[in-house]
C-alpha cells in the first residue's frame, strides 16, 4: 500500500486550505476500460476563521459548495463525479 499525504509547510496566515487526494482506484465491474477513484477532499481551517455570519460553520459551508460544484459534474480526464457525503 503507497500513501501519499500532502506536504503543508506552517502557515501564519488565517486562510483555508483545500486538499485532494487519491484515495484508491478500482477496475470499473461493468467495462474494464475504465477506473473508479475514490478522492478524499480536506477542509484545514484555522479556529480563529470557524465561525461566519451564517448558520453553517465554516469548514461545513466550504465542504457544502465543493460538493455542490462537482456532485454529478463531468471533469475532462476523470469522468463523472458522483457521491460525496460528508
Amino acid at each position: 500500500m503507497l500513501k501519499v499525504v500532502p506536504r503543508i509547510g506552517n502557515k501564519e496566515t488565517a486562510q483555508s486550505m483545500v486538499t485532494i487526494r487519491v484515495v484508491r482506484g478500482l477496475s470499473n465491474r461493468g467495462n474494464d476500460e475504465f477506473r473508479d477513484f475514490q478522492l478524499a477532499i480536506e477542509v484545514f481551517v484555522p479556529l480563529t476563521q470557524w465561525m461566519i455570519k451564517d448558520s453553517n460553520l465554516r469548514p461545513f459551508a466550504i465542504m457544502g459548495e465543493i460538493h455542490k460544484s462537482l456532485n454529478n459534474k463531468t471533469i475532462d480526464g476523470l469522468g463523472k463525479m458522483t457521491g460525496g457525503d460528508f
